[in-house]
């Protein structure tokens, strides 16, 4: 008990946290301490035993914002919430499970820091207040994140962008040169047949839609990780490029077209995939978005350079081949950077800078730390990165398991209905003794080591929610076919080339 005014006699308080004192009666004052900090501009009230912090704003406080949950605070009841599976322990259980992760994984000498970094992932508001180890300048950056553009980002992330957006640059850049070629190509093949011309036009395609998408997973998943596959098909385009300039026949420039529509293919698959992984949560719907405007870029970059060599009367038998070598100007770039982003910029290559998702699918999970480490920079960055990998752990944990009830509840009269039951009552159900899957070290490693290529490709028709998905991908794809783009982008350099075919025959 405590008195008011510092005299010896007084009304009693009961002191239940630090906050304003409401006067309920003349003998009684109760004070109030909330687990929220206070609206900005009023006056800080913390705990007895914390002392109080002062706070120099490094960035606009009206922009700053904290991550509040409805159940902040409160255990609350269990839904499933793949946005935050930390909600559904307490304090004390999240330290728990904490404690195990990092003994199971060799990373006891991080415990505190993966213990601090989880309460900031489950609940940031509270970890602001209580964390009393947060430094001015951790608290500002966390506070900061939010707001923090592109161009504040670590040099790893830019550079890891800059690796997607070059894939995508490529693409468009080939499908301009296809363009390109259609004004020399035919007459020095002799092409007389408008279905074969537009095969080859096509080809391109056919790798991309039939070869390159089943390349990608085994890649990606199996082999060489996400910068591996992106690297594979770079090499791809690289060999590609050079075969169809120097091709003599129909069926070489098939070939070569053939090579280089897998290599698109592999990097449409991958580096999307690349970039969410490694893109703060803030900005990823942003840099995702770099994929279309790249290859928009690289279409408009391949025009220009098709238009420079057509305007060269010495080279205007060799135009279309001269066209078709210029993308090896993004492809060389593209080999030279994905390989070489290590901790310190330009260098040898390093694991650490693989995507961290992929690195804990796998085990690594110091590499994977590390990788978060490189992605967060600034006074809080380590916080950060143990929050974003514990998260990431959690969230990985998650999916495994609603992949394992989705089995489960296959075999039910009404899948959908007793799935939706099982994971109302608790998405992260204690392991079933019984069931090796539940009872493998961490769950989502033994989906990716017990999940085959084949197996994920009959879940996109067996389950629903992936045939769902999958049928509205596959309209999206026929309505844009249907826009009339591609017959654009493949025939503007010459629209009317059955008059041409014509001619030549």
């Amino acid at each position: 008990m405590s008195e008011e005014g510092g005299s010896s006699s007084g009304p009693p308080e009961i002191e239940l946290g630090p906050a304003n004192a409401i006067q309920l009666a003349p003998a009684i004052t109760v004070r109030i301490y909330p687990t929220t900090p206070p609206q900005t501009g009023s006056p800080a009230y913390l705990p007895p035993n914390m002392a109080p912090r002062t706070q120099t704003p490094l960035c606009d406080p009206d922009q700053a914002s904290f991550a509040s949950t409805e159940t902040s605070g409160v255990r609350g009841p269990l839904r499933p919430n793949l946005d935050n599976p930390l909600l559904i322990y307490t304090p004390t259980e999240l330290d728990a499970a904490v404690s195990q992760f990092a003994h199971r994984h060799g990373l006891t000498h991080v415990l505190q820091l993966l213990q601090r970094s989880a309460h900031l992932a489950r609940d940031k508001e509270s970890a602001m207040v209580f964390d009393e180890r947060l430094s001015p300048e951790e608290r500002e950056a966390i506070l900061c994140e939010e707001t923090s553009g592109f161009w504040r980002q670590s040099k790893y992330l830019k550079a890891s962008i800059l690796v997607t957006s070059l894939s995508g640059m490529i693409q468009g850049w080939t499908q301009s040169n296809s363009n390109a070629a259609n004004a020399g190509m035919p007459a020095e093949f002799g092409l007389r047949d408008l279905w074969l011309l537009g095969f080859l036009n096509s080809s391109f395609f056919w790798g991309a839609g039939l070869l390159g998408t089943s390349l990608a997973d085994p890649l990606q998943e199996y082999l060489l990780g996400r910068r591996g596959a992106i690297f594979v098909s770079g090499v791809l385009t690289l060999g590609g490029t050079i075969g169809a300039t120097f091709s003599r026949t129909t069926w070489q420039l098939f070939g070569c077209r053939l090579v280089t529509g897998v290599a698109i293919g592999t990097k449409a698959s991958v580096a999307p995939i690349y970039t969410a992984e490694v893109a703060p949560n803030h900005i990823r719907g942003e840099l995702l978005a770099n994929w279309q405007l790249a290859d928009a870029l690289g279409i408009f970059i391949g025009f220009a350079f098709n238009l420079i060599i057509f305007s060269i009367p010495a080279v205007e038998k060799i135009a279309w081949r001269l066209q078709t070598v210029t993308v090896l100007i993004p492809t060389v770039f593209l080999l030279l950077i994905v390989y070489l982003v290590p901790e310190d910029g330009i260098g040898e290559p390093n694991t650490k800078s693989e995507s961290p998702r992929f690195l804990m699918k796998h085990g690594k999970y110091h590499e994977a730390l590390e990788a978060f480490r490189l992605l967060r920079p600034g006074p809080a960055g380590p916080l950060m990165a143990a929050r974003d990998m514990y998260y990431a752990h959690a969230q990985l944990e998650v999916e495994s398991r609603l992949i394992a009830t989705r089995r489960i509840s296959d075999q039910q009269p009404d899948p959908s209905r007793a799935l939706q039951a099982r994971l109302d009552e608790n998405p992260v159900d204690p392991a079933d003794p019984e069931d090796p899957v539940e009872q493998a070290a961490d769950i989502y490693l033994y989906q990716i080591r017990n999940t085959g290529y084949w197996q994920r490709f009959r879940q996109l028709f067996s389950e629903p929610r992936c045939r769902r998905a999958s049928l509205c991908a596959a309209t999206a794809m026929l309505a844009r076919q249907f826009t009339g783009i591609n017959t654009i982008g493949g025939w503007i350099a010459n629209p009317r080339i059955d008059v041409y075919i014509t001619e030549l025959g």
